[in-house]
């Protein structure tokens, strides 16, 4: 078994197709097919089914997947230290990120990482939400995730930090009467109108909440990425719930971000499998030290 069979297979599976697959390698399909039929010539099992509107991945294909990205990902790391002066650690690390850490406490994370070891190149895999992030270490395509989460996670095979605790707050825009005040009890915002996050994220389930006991809030926008969020706050379309790690942003712009009362913070938690390649075990120290 080569390196590049599990490169062209990981590619077919996660592109659902051989035509895009072959596009993203820069190879003819007929050298894709050929590989992935010695792959499984050498396995002894079918891992695709061709369908005219695709492929169909086998259980056995499945199995694979989560070992082939791990071997990628450890040959990788061997190649990038190779490469590199002795006991330096160097080589790509990919974190799953749900919207609640994107900013924080990653950019201190990533910051921190490097200053200590500069070879490491962190990519940062933008989840829609907490699920999402954990589902991408336990398949494999990320060896780290950081989420926000106010229970405690639980997965198989996946070890769990709790790290940083983000406050969630209330995006107003220029001019709101509600930002004279430091606190804002949600009995206040009767009345108001809301950008609102998708259903099942984290914001959501706080707006949700919120909904159940205050009369009269309306939903007028929900925005997918939380990008969307602050322009229409600042235009006036509603208000909104962002992290507090958005403060900078949300001031610069004009606008404001408020506590409620009381303050509503969840846990954002560190997630990765028990072995770890040596530029995520440099991302995990690095967060498990600030987090100390």
């Amino acid at each position: 078994m080569e390196r590049r069979q599990l490169e062209f297979f990981v590619a077919v599976v996660e592109h659902r197709g051989f035509t895009r697959a072959s596009r993203a390698l820069h190879v003819s399909q007929p050298a894709l097919s050929r590989s992935i039929r010695l792959l499984e010539d050498e396995l002894g099992t079918t891992l695709l089914h061709r369908k005219p509107s695709g492929i169909v991945v086998t259980p056995a294909a499945e199995n694979l997947m989560r070992r082939a990205r791990m071997i990628l990902h450890d040959m990788e790391a061997f190649k990038a230290a190779a490469n590199s002066e002795v006991n330096v650690v160097a080589g790509t690390v990919n974190i799953a990120l749900s919207p609640a850490p994107a900013i924080e406490p990653m950019t201190t994370i990533v910051a921190e990482l490097q200053h200590r070891h500069p070879g490491v190149f962190t990519v940062g895999v933008g989840c829609t939400s907490s699920a999402a992030a954990l589902e991408a270490v336990i398949d494999g395509r990320c060896e780290v995730a950081l989420f926000g989460q106010p229970e405690t996670p639980v997965a198989g095979g996946v070890l769990f930090h709790r790290i940083h605790m983000e406050e969630l707050m209330l995006a107003l825009p220029p001019g709101s009467s509600l930002a004279s005040q430091q606190r804002i009890d949600p009995n206040a915002l009767r009345n108001q109108s809301f950008i609102v996050a998708p259903p099942g994220t984290t914001l959501r389930t706080l707006f949700e909440d919120i909904s159940g006991r205050v009369e009269n809030l309306h939903v007028v926008a929900e925005a997918s990425h939380r990008e969307a969020v602050l322009p229409m706050v600042l235009k006036g379309v509603g208000l909104g719930f962002l992290p507090a790690g958005w403060r900078t942003f949300v001031e610069a712009a004009g606008g404001s971000l408020r506590s409620l009362d009381p303050p509503v913070n969840i846990p954002i938690w560190l997630a990765h499998g028990s072995r770890l390649t040596p530029p995520a075990k440099a991302f995990v120290d690095t967060a498990l030290r600030l987090a100390r």
